[in-house]
């Protein structure tokens, strides 16, 4: 992002879970309305802004649909294409009222899932005639609801009736003085359980607002989530994991999981190359690319990846020899991953920018000319992708990057709102690409809704989110306090535990080494990160992690078993069940499991695909429970095992062996044991070798 790019809440799974009986997508189909904000792109909308992160977290993925579109109709979405269908309106009025109407009852008809928040969608369109009652109770009851043409709307006059546990309707804001309007329903099925009504006192009635059966669950606006309109936060009130669970059904399911690598959580870090040329107030003579290198980098040695903005070290430009000798400095450290954050940094990506992006990016819109908005202004004043893309990443293969160090990865810059013509530059040369999503959950903004899901879909392209967001939002775009980066571990404490829903991401630009202050909370951020026990990667490899989110297949058979495939790079899969372990002696490919918070995280082997099955019986064979490595093998042998893999830090394993222990080997510093499970240190980060038991 750029230093006057503005925090916004902007910010989907084509897998199939099946057995010989029946098959169930896990996409999930999302109804959302673009004639609801000036905004006309998915991205906007509640569902992706809010609960996407909770799909992807529960392994599913959403396709969204346009119901403000002229071409709107009920067969986009018919229900044996997807496991459920998800609405979340923010108004009355929807336009082709009277499709989104039958969509609804072909989605009740089929008795798949249908989730609704906020409002449901089905009332009147610009048209008034198109209200009709009786086509809306048609639809209505095919679910056990009723709608009795009127809604409470006088606060003084209602109150509250709580039915269930609070914590499943007040997760994180009460209702305390905060009674909404509400349509009026009325349930007229004994099957329906009611979680809240809202009650009207002077009238001595009562509406359900929380409402749910085996196939709907309805969640009324006001019910769903809490926008505070002066700190500019929001927070769940239906607490959105109660939501996920009833969606996905199976609490045994394996999901699909990018937060962990044999049984450690998944940290990775990377900088904007913004402001590496700048003078650090540090000294005031150093750029704040070599401060960052030796106060932080080469102190801690975590890996990162960094970026360059091209126009700071083009001679042709802004650049000179001494920062491409600094950069080539940085290149050359074992521990550094190199990307490009394009060449000019566009603000907007849109060659004929939005006003939203005039508004935002130039200091006086009122003066804007035409043309793009890029932070550097190249001779021909163009924003051409090819270059911004492919022409930046040459720049630093052929001028910074150590021979074998080239990079095929580029950090989105300013709105990180590429558009598809950007997206297909990086599709048609190999490239990878990440950025946006600006995540966080501290106390300025508490809440599982200001977390955003792994990705955004352009044309069928996808963009990667980072998974936290950076230090502009954090020091309201870089106007000060300038400690406000340290607020980021406030996220990841948030974002592991109940749930640990994101890996640890130390995202930043450079700026942060232009002020004492800022570099002072960036150190406080790295130490924090080198104290927890993680997992190292290169942020370049994150991106195929999500796409094995993206393409993995899980198959439920016959027997029982889960049959798991084309999961790519990702190999870990969670079940939301503490009472359950991997049957080994059965099982193929499942090389470990840890628990974590109640949650079982299994690990998977090299080969392409896996058998799983599951035991409640207590597990006597040998396995992974946590590694520093990415393993190449873990092979269980009656005499021993067999390992090989490479690590980018640490250097130990964890190994459940019940009562037997190892013989000694010249690459093991030492061997641990305590409660059955045997602790391996290995003197180097490449190992490869057969460990027998003593006799």
């Amino acid at each position: 992002m750029s230093l006057r790019s503005l925090y916004l809440f902007i910010l989907p799974f084509a897998v199939l879970f099946s057995t010989s009986a029946y098959s169930t997508s896990r996409t999930v189909a999302v109804l959302w309305d673009s004639g609801e904000s000036d905004a006309r792109f998915y991205t906007y909308s509640l569902v992706h802004r809010k609960l996407e992160v909770l799909l992807n977290h529960y392994g599913l993925m959403a396709s969204y649909f346009d119901v403000n579109e002229d071409g709107f109709k009920k067969s986009d979405i018919a229900p044996e294409k997807y496991h459920a269908l998800l609405t979340w309106f923010s108004d009355d009025q929807t336009k082709n009222v009277k499709e989104v109407r039958a969509a609804y009852r072909d989605w009740f008809k089929s008795k798949k899932k249908v989730l609704t928040l906020g409002q449901m969608g089905l009332f009147y369109d610009e048209k008034e005639e198109t209200y009709d009652l009786s086509d809306i109770n048609n639809t209505l009851k095919l679910v056990g609801l009723e709608y009795e043409d009127h809604q409470y709307e006088t606060p003084l006059g209602l109150k509250v009736q709580i039915l269930t546990d609070r914590k499943n309707v007040e997760f994180e804001r009460s209702f305390k003085f905060e009674i909404p309007a509400v349509k009026v329903f009325k349930s007229i099925d004994e099957k329906n359980e009611i979680l809240v009504n809202i009650e009207d006192i002077i009238n001595n009635k009562v509406s359900p607002v929380v409402l749910k059966n085996d196939q709907f669950f309805m969640v009324h606006a006001g019910l769903d989530i809490f926008f505070n309109p002066l700190l500019k936060y929001t927070q769940w009130r239906i607490n959105p994991f109660l939501l996920m669970d009833w969606l996905v059904g199976d609490a045994n399911q394996p999901k699909p999981d990018t937060t962990t690598i044999n049984g450690k959580r998944i940290y990775y870090g990377h900088v904007d190359g913004d402001a590496f040329i700048n003078i650090s107030d540090i000294d005031r003579t150093s750029i704040s690319g070599k401060i960052l290198l030796d106060q932080v980098l080469e102190k801690y040695k975590l890996p990162t990846t960094i970026s360059f903005v091209i126009a700071e070290l083009d001679l042709k430009h802004l650049g000179k020899p001494s920062y491409q000798n600094i950069a080539k400095e940085i290149a050359s450290k074992e521990y550094i991953e190199l990307a490009s954050h394009t060449y000019f940094h566009p603000l907007s990506w849109a060659t004929v920018p939005s006003q939203h992006d005039i508004d935002a990016y130039l200091d006086d819109p009122s003066k804007y000319k035409g043309g793009p908005i890029l932070a550097y202004q190249p001779a021909d004043k163009k924003l051409i992708y090819e270059r911004e893309i492919k022409g930046s990443l040459d720049f630093i293969n052929q001028k910074i990057a150590p021979k074998g160090k080239e990079s095929k990865f580029i950090l989105w810059s300013g709105s990180c709102e590429p558009p598809e013509e950007a997206l297909e530059v990086i599709n048609k040369y190999g490239l990878i690409n990440m950025n946006g999503g600006d995540s966080r959950f501290d106390k300025d903004f508490p809440s599982y809704s200001h977390l955003l899901p792994l990705y955004r879909q352009v044309g069928g392209m996808t963009q990667f989110y980072s998974s936290n967001t950076n230090e502009i939002p954090y020091t309201f775009n870089w106007t000060g306090p300038f400690s406000g980066f340290s607020k980021v571990i406030e996220t990841f404490k948030n974002t592991e535990s109940p749930h640990r829903i994101k890996p640890i991401n130390i995202y930043y630009h450079f700026y942060s080494a232009e002020k004492r202050s800022s570099l002072i909370a960036l150190d406080a951020v790295y130490k924090w990160v080198s104290e927890q026990d993680h997992f190292p990667i290169f942020t370049s490899e994150y991106p195929a992690i999500v796409q094995g989110f993206q393409s993995a297949q899980i198959t439920r058979t016959s027997d029982g078993s889960y049959l798991l495939k084309d999961y790519g790079e990702l190999k870990t899969f969670r079940i939301d069940h503490q009472n359950l372990s991997p049957d080994y002696e059965k099982s193929k490919n499942v090389i470990g499991h840890r628990l974590i918070n109640d949650s079982l995280y299994l690990f998977l082997g090299t080969a392409s695909t896996t058998q799983l099955y599951l035991t409640k019986n207590k597990v006597k064979s040998t396995y992974l429970r946590w590694s520093d490595y990415r393993l190449s093998k873990f092979d269980v042998k009656t005499t021993g095992i067999e390992i090989a893999g490479t690590s980018l830090l640490h250097k130990q394993m964890n190994v459940y062996v019940a009562d037997k222990k190892f013989e000694t080997h010249p690459q093991v510093e030492s061997f641990s044991y305590a409660d059955g499970f045997a602790t391996i240190l290995f003197k180097e980060t490449n190992i490869s070798l057969s460990l027998g038991y003593k006799k």
